[in-house]
């Protein structure tokens, strides 16, 4: 009988998931969660394909993770500008605001 594996699976990956999931024996999410932490732990150490992907995805989670922050922090800057420029108009709109330090401009 003939197995089709997964694309980039070598048969030492393929034998230890079957291991992994005959002595886990998973049922539900949370099995199957530990079973994964437990293969992918084995992966980084063992399996030159898989390592790679996972290191790979590391990097991009960490980029992803620095550019959320870089976009947080210029939301948050944006915002502060908004603040500023809706405190200035709450005080000039006040009655004892001098007028002649607003400059108007005449149309023709």
């Amino acid at each position: 009988m003939v197995i089709k594996q997964a694309q980039n699976f070598t048969d030492e990956d393929t034998i230890m998931l079957v291991y992994l999931i005959d002595n886990h024996k998973p049922i539900g999410y949370q099995g199957w969660l530990a079973l994964e932490k437990e293969y992918n732990k084995w992966a980084k150490t063992n399996s030159s394909v898989l390592s790679s992907l996972l290191i790979k995805l590391e990097k991009n989670l960490l980029e992803m993770k620095n550019n959320l922050y870089y976009i947080l922090e210029f939301s948050a800057s944006i915002i502060n500008a908004f603040r500023k420029v809706a405190l200035f108009q709450s005080i000039i709109m006040t009655p004892d605001f001098p007028i002649f330090l607003i400059r108007e401009t005449k149309t023709s």
